[in-house]
């Protein structure tokens, strides 16, 4: 058998030369999701430039057979390793073949205590890889609950009827469905790479709409935050993993869902209307669609993401926590 090799990838350049093997890696996996995909975290890296990379590559041969997409993060308790992605992904983690997963793990953890810093990895869910780092003799490590992320099972569900949903929840999404057609026709439409631009414009308006009607900021009024979603989603739309719909009420805009799929699930990441189609139920339209078609998709979860909003329950989202893992080394030996 081949003996693993390790290297630290330190630029750009490297970075992005290895996304067809990264892409590979992925596809091996059974936990992965769209947040650890090039795609998502190359978007990441160019728009927000956090610290220097710290990325490690473990290799059997020529094969990568595991990948940490990582960084430095420098603040006033000093250096940290961080996952690539954190902030606008909701799911943190690295990526391991599963041929090679204990040794690799082994190689990996003994990169990163080689690098110094502890490790800082948040918003891990249940079955993550980094849960499974082994942590270097004699440091500290703690893991505590971090984040809610409801999802729904959609293994019995009937994308006709929407079977997995509670009755109340069906209900109001038929009702929205009739009040629409009503008020001139209801219509859902894909968005693809070409309709991203637009699409994410009125996003933006939307949301400050939103914001000045409620004083409830959002995000999505970040130019820094749009451009991210923009250079990832049109990534992953060109790569089959973006899930994205515009409603048309009488021939408007009038709310888009922005999603990222993977063969198992669905993540729901924005949800967004226009405030004066409110009364027509934009949300319940939208999200209710892309419940059906994750399903005729033969897809079995539709994650709602972090935060722990009561809405997300009346779709029969069940609680999910994601969890924060810090591994440091002894006092004496921190840097």
């Amino acid at each position: 058998m081949t003996a693993l090799t390790v290297h630290v990838v330190r630029t750009d350049e490297d970075l992005a030369a290895l996304a067809p093997e990264w892409r590979e890696l992925l596809a091996s996996s059974s936990v992965a999701t769209p947040f650890q995909t090039p795609e998502m975290l190359l978007a990441y890296r160019g728009v927000f430039r956090p610290g220097p990379l710290a990325c490690i590559a473990v290799r059997e041969g020529r094969h990568l057979v595991a990948f940490a997409p990582l960084y430095v993060e420098t603040g006033a308790n000093g250096a940290r390793l961080v996952p690539l992605g954190l902030g606008p992904a909701d799911y943190l983690d690295i990526l391991i073949s599963p041929d090679r997963r204990g040794p690799a793990l082994d190689c990996l953890s003994a990169a990163l205590r080689d690098l110094g810093p502890r490790w800082e990895f948040d918003d891990l869910a249940e079955h993550a890889e980094l849960h499974h780092l082994p942590a270097p003799h004699g440091w500290r490590d703690e893991t505590v609950p971090w984040r809610i992320c409801p999802v729904l099972n959609l293994a019995d569900n009937d994308p006709e009827t929407l079977s997995a949903v509670p009755p109340r929840r069906r209900r109001k999404w038929r009702m929205a469905k009739h009040r629409a057609a009503g008020a001139g026709g209801a219509t859902v439409r894909p968005v693809g790479a070409d309709d991203l631009p637009s699409a994410l414009a009125c996003l933006a308006r939307w949301s400050r709409i939103r914001h000045a009607e409620t004083d409830d900021p959002s995000s999505f009024e970040d130019p820094q935050m749009l451009a991210f979603l923009e250079r990832a989603a049109t990534g992953l739309a060109r790569a089959g993993d973006l899930v994205a719909y515009q409603l048309e009420i009488a021939g408007e805009p009038a709310g888009l869902f922005l999603g990222f799929a993977n063969a198992r699930s669905v993540h729901a990441y924005a949800c967004a209307f226009d405030p004066r189609f409110a009364a027509l139920s934009p949300g319940t339209l939208l999200v209710g669609h892309a419940v059906a078609e994750a399903t005729r998709a033969g897809r079995t979860s539709f994650h709602f993401l972090r935060g722990d909003e009561a809405y997300k329950r009346t779709w029969g989202a069940a609680d999910r926590r994601t969890f924060r893992r810090i591994v440091a080394p002894p006092e004496k030996d921190a840097r």
